[in-house]
């Protein structure tokens, strides 16, 4: 008997498909995307159109999953598109927050050492912090201030940037007094980008034998190849608008006597110009300590020059350097210039003893021979300051 053949059974598998949920395909593409923000600081847009959407979408997917009852697969693509966006925003936040800490530590340090610099009375170092780094290479020490006038030639004529520079309030201040000044860290003011580049603006509080007030330095980066590769600096400007100062007692009675004693000078020098002045300058100078001053005189009015010497002017402001004071009278220190036939400069600095009572008793007593230059006035092309301590073409 034949054995009976036996057909098997169809097997039946019961395979349940699930669908990937689109909103975790959709919030990963856009996770992947959000890694894109490390590229560059500008892309800082993404937080909120790429990144924030795909925190948004891959938490909604997983929520919408897990309560699919099965139906809806992607669990991990969604866990994996929340970390990747959460990762990469909390990563460019951290980034941005730790350079802005290194970049703002950067442009304080550049500060303090500015301030350091007018304290110390390298004046010649710190208005080189003024121009843009490209520009200060120099071929002499920038304590050379005759050269440097010729270097950097002002917009107006005859005065230099750097005169500018020497005359500020704040400058001047520093310069003076020195560390007799007493200088206070105000904190940040303002922190910016302007066309890519860090600017912060930083707040300080002075005090010193004339005056007390506060002032606002600007910081701006700048970057500047060199044989290194592209390196960034500095470059430094005080906020005129912004700086607030007051007068001591001593401070309101030297700036009177101040330019009643540069007005003393000024005379002084023109009365070298006419020979008719000769009684005059016998009666201003002091005969016992007249230092340098018939070597002033020379250069001023040569040897055999006959007549008035029409072409002479006084470069203003002049620079107060020094002072003191004793009892009543001031004893006061000015750099002055003067130009001769508008292209020659001699430089020199006068000493002046001016009662505060009795402006008439003002004397002086001291002259220094500093140098002579020629002046070059500022061509087409030649940097010249502008906004905030900038050179601009």
């Amino acid at each position: 008997m034949a054995s009976p053949i036996i057909t098997p059974m169809p097997v039946q598998t019961d395979t349940n498909y699930r669908p990937i949920s689109r909103m975790a395909v959709i919030g990963l593409i856009l996770a992947l995307t959000s890694t894109l923000i490390f590229a560059s600081e500008t892309l800082s847009w993404m937080l909120l159109v790429v990144v924030l959407p795909a925190v948004i979408l891959c938490i909604l997917a997983w929520r919408s999953i897990r309560n699919s009852q099965g139906n809806l697969a992607g669990e991990a693509l969604a866990v994996l598109g929340i970390v990747m966006s959460v990762g990469s925003g909390l990563g460019w936040l951290t980034m941005t927050a730790v350079s802005k800490y290194v970049t703002e530590s950067e442009a304080r340090a550049a500060c303090d050492d500015w301030l350091a610099k007018l304290q110390k009375g390298e004046a010649g170092a710190a208005f080189l912090m003024l121009v843009p780094p490209g520009n200060r290479r120099l071929d002499f020490n920038p304590e050379e201030y005759s050269r440097l006038r010729q270097q950097f030639p002002g917009q107006q004529q005859n005065v230099s940037e750097f005169d500018n520079f020497l005359v500020e309030e704040v400058t001047g201040q520093l310069l003076r007094y020195g560390d007799k000044v007493q200088l206070k860290y105000g904190g940040l003011v303002e922190s910016k980008s302007i066309r890519e580049a860090a600017v912060f603006r930083f707040r300080y509080f002075f005090n010193s034998p004339s005056a007390q007030g506060m002032f606002v330095v600007v910081a701006r980066a700048q970057d500047y190849y060199d044989e290194d590769g592209i390196r960034r600096d500095w470059v430094l400007s005080i906020d005129s608008n912004a700086t607030q100062t007051q007068d001591y007692p001593y401070g309101e009675q030297l700036r009177i006597t101040g330019a009643r004693a540069s007005d003393a000078v000024e005379r002084f020098i023109f009365a070298v110009a006419n020979p008719e002045d000769k009684d005059l300058i016998q009666k201003m100078v002091d005969p016992k300590n007249q230092g340098e001053l018939q070597t002033v005189m020379g250069y001023i009015r040569p040897k055999g020059k006959v007549g008035h010497i029409t072409t002479i002017e006084t470069q203003k402001p002049m620079r107060l350097r020094a002072d003191s004071k004793t009892n009543n009278s001031f004893t006061v220190t000015y750099d002055c210039t003067t130009i001769i036939e508008k292209d020659r400069a001699v430089d020199f600095s006068i000493t002046y003893v001016t009662d505060i009572n009795n402006p008439e008793k003002s004397m002086l007593q001291d002259c220094r021979f500093i140098g002579t230059r020629r002046i070059m006035k500022a061509a087409p092309g030649v940097m010249k300051a502008g906004p905030e301590g900038r050179l601009t073409q």
